[in-house]
Parts: C-alpha cells; structure tokens; sequence
C-alpha cells in the first residue's frame, strides 16, 4: 500500500547560505503566507568543536495544510535540503536563537526576521507565573551549589564564603545568600561544620 503523502500547515528546512539564490525571499514571498527566517548559524559547533557550515533555517506557516511536494518543490528551486513538518513551531522558534539550550551559542532574537505577517516575539513570551516557577527552580539550583561548596571546603566562616564569592564574581550565589531562605539555611550549615571540627 502506497504511503500517504505528509500534509501539514508548518513546514520547515534548512538552507546553506552560500548557495541560496540571489532572490531567494522573495521566491518564499511568493507563497504569500507568513514566514520566519532565523539569524546566520555561523557559529555553531559539532559536537566534537568542529565548525559548522554556515546556514539559516525557515519556518513556512500556511493557514491551510501544504503537501510534502508542494513544500519539496521549493526548496529544490532553492537548491536546498528536503523540507520538514514542523512538531512544535514555538520550540523551533526559540531554537532558531538556542534560547533552552546553554551550551550552544547563543544568537541575538533581533535577528530574527519576520515575514509575511510572522510574529516570532510570542514565542518567547513567558507568563509571570511560568517565570517565577522557573526563577524559583534556578535558585534553589544555586543554593544546593553554595550548600555542596561549603560542605566540600568545610568553610567555618561566613566571610570566607563571602569572600570566595565575590573573588570569583559568583553574583547569583550573592543574590540567593541575601534572602531570609538563603542566609538562614547557609549560616545554620557553617555553625554545624565549625561545631563538629570544635569536638575532633
């Protein structure tokens, strides 16, 4: 039996933007629906900290679905690879800049161009309750590395803690130490590892 052939309104591809054709947005123009295109991947490594070959990648988002060879025709008139159905167009989104991911480089979100009516700043819109969920994940992530830190070195002094921080510009553990929270549960640990070096 023959496989049916992919529709979907999102569709994405990649292209190497040293054998795009001179206009090539305006044959995505044509097309005449909403379209994003991400900044010059020029910075990207492998895994092995080899240098990736310049690229960009493209969102198409149509209001009615598009068939794979709709979409194939394209990108074969651009010379460029098979184009994609896109999963989650918001995670793609923020791919295109490497916003979740920290050990990739991060490109500049003002590069983003928009198309066609294409509005990419709403997929990076994070509600206040979202963001404080997260602000609060990210801090207690600090405190257990204060926590190890100060158990690991067997610290006994407050200001010897306060004095590693800031010799090593560790501002975020400054700002988690100056809440109640931080502070209280911090000095309590340091009383106890200077109380049990007291009874060796």
């Amino acid at each position: 039996m023959p496989t049916k052939e992919p529709y979907a309104r999102n569709w994405w591809f990649t292209c190497d933007s040293e054998t795009l054709p001179a206009k090539w947005r305006e044959t995505l123009d044509k097309e005449q629906t909403a379209w994003i295109e991400s900044p010059l991947h020029d910075k990207d490594i492998t895994t092995n900290g080899d240098p990736i070959k310049p690229h960009l990648h493209i969102i198409m988002m149509y209001k009615g679905a598009r068939s794979y060879s709709h979409m194939k025709a394209i990108t074969d008139s651009l010379d460029q690879e098979a184009p994609r159905v896109v999963n989650d167009t918001k995670c793609l989104v923020r791919f295109f800049v490497h916003e979740d991911d920290p050990g990739k480089h991060h490109y500049n979100r003002d590069e983003i161009i928009c198309h066609g009516g294409a509005d990419s700043e709403k997929y990076f819109y994070i509600s206040p309750r979202a963001k404080k969920r997260a602000e609060k994940r990210k801090n207690e992530e600090i405190l257990k590395n204060i926590v190890i830190y100060t158990m690991e070195n067997k610290i006994t002094n407050y200001d010897d803690l306060v004095r590693y921080i800031l010799d090593n510009e560790k501002h975020d553990w400054l700002n988690v130490l100056s809440t109640d929270h931080g502070t209280m549960l911090v000095s309590a640990l340091i009383e106890s590892i200077e109380r049990k070096q007291m009874e060796i």
